[in-house]
């Protein structure tokens, strides 16, 4: 059975890290509609936020939504453990996600840098390492100094794919990140009211000596650019600007306040920092005949979208991203950032003539398609890496028909000495090649049934006895089976949660008295049994991954296998009663050995029990309890 790979091609356990409600902001609503877009896809989503993000001084604004109202729904379970001040919580938090197959972190503020270095560090101490992703809104800050510049790079050797929204960010990911793939991927529309089609957008009636009104819409920054479009204003006096957001810097507000009074603009200028509630959005793109974004840099912007979605063309400046979805002179008009010059020229040309035909050519953004895309991008390239590493990777089905009907006998003859098969039900949870389950099928008569069943069909015989293709629990009632066998399955369903989950489902479908077979290789063999590598299994996951990787065998280590105690815990703790035959199926093997060499099977329990802690492979009889 190849149950771990098989099932991360199709759905994959996701956990978003973030911020999420009632954290306000653009970083927050995308963090929350990408974990909601991930899970609608099919993937198990959960969410890990922050209790407390920031310390006062770093954030004077009011952090959370002020009404407490939803912003985007939470549709997947959300967990508030990260506390900036309480470092312990960033590893906690990282332990907990150890059974995950990605881990997406979104990074926007070099304040994080640690606590999420901490958290995929802890995640990556477990038997095998996530794929770790960097949803990097900003992978260096717009307003910040040396240091914070270089906090980014402290990430590098904990992330595996980094996400940009522009040519600029994918420069800067190179730079800083070198050893983690970079993908750019424009970024996707979030928010509140990203449904441009649910709003009635009202027409506007047009007179002589009316004024372009303008919309600056969001939290408000020095690298927005606001001062340049006030002072561009200046010389223009057909156009008015309403400018709503969040403001935390007194002497860029000192400055706006300065401009919005000045002469050349009293009466055009109408400003207001404060929170923006979603129940005002709509009013305000109502209002409004053109929405400006006079940005000097930008990462990304959803306002563009957003502009789009509520039927209002946009004034933006020529960074490619924020100025997708705009063509100059069609649906908008495209600016040279930070040219005060030309934004004066730019709203000269305004016209409601022009204001009217450039609104008729909006086509507002398809949100859902952008966020199909936008999780394709992220998930595709993490899915890609499992099949390529499956690919690669050392086959685990044994396929040879000679030592697959000496391991069939020897396992009906390990059942035969505890329970009757004739006429018994037998499943074979992972049956591989199928010759197991064929041979098992000559010895229950007519009265008995086998059944096989595996993620992938590698089946080299199909003798009497059924197939069922799985994906997830048995399909099977309790109670259905008198036997269950699992030959080398447990180390291939994936972390100790996932073999819990796969024994507890065998405990299921096993009848009141029935038996489980169970052979699992020694984590602490000599020599790993799949790969054929010495000690592999010893080493943690990363040695391990680079030791498959040197020895031309694959690109990571994908089992896992349990110690006899590791092994025995679990299986009490899934209701058995298991009784150890590791010892007992050696000596037979032993037995068997040709010459002198079979005496070894005379030696001495006292001196053969301790050398089964190092037993190639553990044989288990577990009856339900």
């Amino acid at each position: 059975m190849t149950g771990q790979n098989a099932g991360r091609l199709r759905t994959m356990r996701i956990v978003v890290v973030g911020p999420t409600h009632p954290f306000k902001g653009g970083i927050a609503q995308h963090t929350t509609e990408l974990a909601r877009q991930l899970s609608r896809a099919g993937h198990a989503v959960t969410l890990v936020s922050w209790a407390a993000q920031y310390p006062a001084r770093l954030y004077p604004g009011e952090l959370v939504v002020p009404d407490g109202s939803v912003e985007v729904p939470l549709t997947v379970p959300v967990h508030r453990v990260l506390n900036w001040y309480d470092p312990s919580s960033w590893w906690r938090a990282g332990a907990k996600l150890r059974d995950a197959d990605v881990i997406i972190v979104a990074h926007s503020n070099p304040f994080q840098v640690a606590a999420y270095r901490a958290l995929l560090t802890s995640a990556s101490r477990g038997p095998r390492v996530p794929t770790r992703v960097l949803i990097a809104h900003n992978v260096t800050p717009h307003e910040s100094g040396p240091w914070q510049e270089r906090a980014v790079d402290v990430l590098r050797a904990v992330v595996d794919l980094v996400i940009v929204h522009s040519e600029h960010e994918r420069v800067a990911a190179l730079e800083h990140l070198p050893h983690s793939e970079v993908r750019l991927v424009p970024l996707a529309p979030h928010g509140p009211a990203m449904t441009g089609a649910d709003h009635v957008i009202h027409q506007r009636v047009w007179h002589e000596g009316d004024r372009v009104r303008l919309l600056a819409f969001g939290f408000i920054r020095p690298y927005k650019g606001l001062a340049v479009l006030l002072r561009a204003m200046r010389e223009v006096p057909n156009v008015q600007v309403t400018i709503r957001g969040e403001c935390w810097d007194d002497e860029l507000e000192a400055e706006l306040k300065t401009l919005a009074v000045d002469p050349e603009l009293r009466g055009r200028v109408d400003y207001r920092s404060g929170y923006v509630s979603t129940a005002d959005i709509d009013e305000l793109f109502t209002q409004c005949d053109i929405a400006v974004l006079p940005y000097l840099e930008a990462t990304g912007s959803q306002n563009t979208s957003l502009a789009l979605a509520f039927g209002r063309p946009v004034m933006v400046s020529d960074l490619p991203a924020l100025a997708q979805g705009v063509t100059d002179g069609v649906n908008g008009r495209v600016v040279p950032a930070g040219d005060e010059r030309a934004w004066t020229s730019a709203l000269e040309q305004l016209t409601p003539r022009d204001v009217k035909r450039w609104t008729a050519a909006i086509t507002p953004v398809d949100a859902t398609a952008a966020w199909a895309d936008y999780v394709a991008a992220v998930v595709t390239p993490v899915a890609a890496t499992a099949s390529q590493m499956t690919g690669v990777r050392q086959a685990h089905v044994v396929s040879d028909p000679v030592s697959r009907l000496a391991k069939a006998e020897a396992i009906a003859g390990v059942l035969e000495s505890v329970t009757q098969l004739m006429g018994a039900n037998i499943l074979d949870d992972g049956c591989g090649s199928g010759y197991i389950a064929a041979h098992l099928a000559t010895r229950v008569g007519p009265r008995g049934s086998v059944i096989g069943v595996d993620q992938v069909d590698e089946r080299q015989t199909s003798e009497g006895y059924a197939f069922h293709l799985i994906d997830g629990d048995l399909p099977f009632a309790e109670g259905s089976f008198d036997v269950v066998v699992s030959n080398h399955v447990l180390e291939h369903v994936g972390s100790r949660d996932e073999q819990v989950r796969y024994l507890t489902e065998i405990h299921r479908v096993l009848d009141s008295n029935g038996w489980l077979y169970l052979a699992v290789p020694n984590r602490f063999r000599l020599v790993e049994a799949h790969y054929g590598v010495p000690l592999l299994s010893w080493l943690p996951q990363r040695g391990a991954d680079g030791l498959v990787r040197r020895s031309g065998k694959g690109e990571w280590y994908d089992v896992n296998p349990v110690s006899r105690r590791q092994l025995h815990a679990l299986l009490t703790d899934c209701g058995f009663d298991p009784k150890d035959l590791t010892a007992e199926v050696a000596r037979r093997e032993l037995s068997r050995l040709p010459g002198r060499a079979a005496r070894l099977a005379g030696v001495p329990a006292s001196v053969l029990n301790p050398s089964m802690q190092i037993a190639p492979t553990f044989v288990i009889l577990a009856q339900k309890s």
